[in-house]
């Protein structure tokens, strides 16, 4: 009746389940009650001609009692609202939290649609099943067995009766469930792929409407929209048929009650008082099992919900949820989001621990060990990056994304990463940031092994400037503040003058309260490039990475994001895959990456001069 996965999500409420079963139980005895001064009424005043005087003491006994049963129903309805929001804030979190260990490289195979109706409607819809079915089914479990034992006990002939007509009600639940279930599972994945084909239809539109495909497309949402019309009036089908069985057995039941009970007290077999109390609590037996039966149909939406959301948390973490090579994604990893600025800025001072809390350590100036360091007044010297042997396998490929990759970066070093489109330039940014893992050999930050740090932690020192980074829709400022709410004005304007960056953010139409769509709609792309250059500047990391952030801007917006991109790689450690020379230029070495290997190692100059495959990459036009 219960499934064991949302039942364990009430642990920490459990509080709010147990207020909701004792409200039930307490309302079930004020119904006895009621019930027992309403049948002793109508004795005495139809049968024994009791006046309003006589009769007044029940009156008194019944108001309180009428209005302590609404009492308690309406602290039923709040311990059950509780318990569901409880439940419902327990599974988002664990959703986002899942989110943000599997990393945008994992989440590829996700459809963000999907996603998004998951964490929204998803857990929306789980309220009918922790505020309405989970506590119909503890009063269920209680109530009838509290109402079988009064009327057995005064009457076992009526008393037999429910004994045998209340498992009915059950049964034929069961039986139409297993259908609805089968109706309701369709119904809720035809909306899962629905929601995320529009999300996708919407990102897509001006692409379809450049190619002239909206037509098309508009044919298909029709085509969707009515299967999912079609869907759900087989789902309320199945549900008024529900009902229908529910009421009519039960009133059946009811009527053999009431024939039984009238039969007998025509033939002076039963006293009314008694006959009447009987009568009065016979519909309240079955009351909470045709509830029951309603409540189920609610939750059923609430119970496929939950298994997708747990299919979801059960994603594993490891490498076997990477997206394969040949896909095209491996040098876009841009578009997945951006560390720089989504975390707060670093405080240097050692390497941070798994299972460390992640909280700052206070800052060390020229540390003589740990990750990280500063030198001076707060300039990055920089943290030293050394790749062991390490090697790299995407799910389901045939062979290594990375093999045998063994480099060290020292620090304030800045390397690029060059190669053919495909060679694993950005998975080894990946495996820095923590969105992979090697299957071989070891990367090791300051001396520690990569594999043992804190991720969270490890990530809030580093400054990631991808390819296409995300923008938020809101302000200049909001997107500038991401995740640090401590920076000020002043250190933006600082971030301006040290980038060259000033006049233009001086420029923006209201400044820093400039807003922006979501995406940056309303910006270039070289001026969302340079947002995400100042943003990881604000970050304070000694360890830059570049993700062709120079790649698919025209050669006047380049200057100016390269211009700036030299300001803040100053003292820094920068590990840059690379396509355009310029950024390949001003590097203290290049690793050119072919094949999953690195094939040649050195100064720039030297490897343009060497006339190995840097310099046909540089011939070829910088190996675009």
């Amino acid at each position: 009746m219960l499934n064991k996965n949302l039942l364990r999500e009430t642990k920490g409420s459990r509080k709010f389940l147990f207020g909701t079963a004792a409200a039930g139980l307490i309302t079930g005895g004020l119904i006895l009650a009621q019930a027992f001064l309403l049948a002793r009424l109508a004795n005495n005043v139809f049968l024994k001609g009791q006046n309003l005087e006589q009769v007044l003491p029940f009156f008194a006994l019944l108001v309180p009692i009428v209005t302590l049963r609404a009492l308690f129903s309406w602290l039923e309805e709040w311990f059950a609202l509780h318990l569901a929001q409880t439940a419902q804030t327990s599974l988002r979190e664990a959703i986002l939290s899942k989110i943000d260990r599997l990393g945008p490289v994992r989440l590829r195979d996700e459809q963000t649609g999907e996603l998004l109706h998951l964490i929204t409607e998803g857990l929306e819809v789980l309220h009918a099943y922790f505020g309405k079915y989970m506590p119909q089914v503890f009063k269920t479990a209680i109530i009838p067995i509290m109402f079988f034992v009064m009327i057995f006990s005064r009457d076992w002939i009526t008393g037999l009766i429910l004994l045998f007509t209340a498992p009915m009600l059950p049964m034929f639940m069961m039986l139409i469930g297993k259908w609805s279930k089968s109706v309701t599972n369709k119904q809720w994945r035809a909306l899962d792929r629905m929601t995320g084909f529009f999300q996708d239809l919407f990102q897509g539109l001006t692409t379809l409407k450049t190619l002239n495909m909206s037509k098309r497309q508009g044919d298909k949402v029709e085509a969707l929209s009515e299967s999912f019309r079609r869907n759900n009036l087989e789902v309320l089908r199945v549900a008024f048929l529900s009902a229908l069985t529910l009421e009519l057995f039960s009133t059946l039941s009811i009527a053999m009650v009431a024939v039984g009970l009238g039969l007998r007290l025509l033939n002076g077999m039963l006293e009314f008082e008694p006959a009447f109390f009987l009568l009065l609590l016979a519909p309240e037996f079955y009351q909470p099992i045709r509830n029951l039966g309603t409540q189920y149909h609610a939750s059923l939406n609430g119970v496929e919900a939950a298994n997708r959301v747990y299919r979801f948390l059960e994603t594993p973490e490891s490498e076997a949820t990477a997206e394969a090579p040949g896909s095209g994604r491996d040098e876009k990893a841009g578009s997945g989001g951006e560390a720089a600025g989504f975390f707060v800025p670093p405080e240097q001072g050692g390497a941070v621990r798994a299972g460390d809390s992640g909280a700052p350590a206070a800052p060390a100036k020229n540390p003589a060990n740990g990750v990280f360091g500063y030198a001076g007044d707060g300039a990055a010297c920089g943290v030293s990056i050394v790749f062991d042997h390490v090697d790299h396998r995407y799910r389901e490929a045939q062979s290594e994304s990375l093999q045998d990759i063994s480099f060290a970066l020292e620090r304030g070093q800045k390397t690029a990463l060059v190669g053919p489109s495909g060679g694993g330039k950005t998975t080894i940014l990946h495996l820095l940031l923590g969105f992979l893992s090697a299957t071989g050999g070891r990367i090791l930050a300051g001396g520690e092994d990569l594999a043992g740090l804190d991720m969270a932690a490890w990530r809030r020192r580093i400054a990631w400037v991808p390819q296409k980074p995300w923008l938020f829709a809101g302000t200049i400022r909001e997107n500038l503040l991401i995740g640090m709410p401590g920076i000020t004005d002043a250190a933006i304007r600082e971030a301006g003058e040290d980038l060259g960056l000033r006049s233009w953010l001086e420029g923006l139409p209201e400044g820093l309260e400039t807003r922006i769509g979501q995406g940056g709609r309303e910006l270039s792309g070289g001026q969302r490039q340079l947002l995400a250059i100042t943003r990881a500047w604000l970050r304070q990391s000694s360890l830059l990475l570049l993700d062709e952030a120079t790649a698919n801007l025209d050669l006047v917006r380049e200057e100016a994001v390269q211009e700036a991109l030299l300001h803040l790689m100053a003292g820094r450690t920068v590990l840059a895959a690379a396509h355009r020379l310029r950024t390949v230029s001003a590097m203290d070495r290049v690793l050119v990456i072919d094949g999953g290997r690195i094939v040649e190692d050195g100064p720039p100059g030297v490897l343009k001069a060497s006339g190995g495959v840097y310099q046909s990459l540089l011939e070829a036009g910088g190996g675009e």
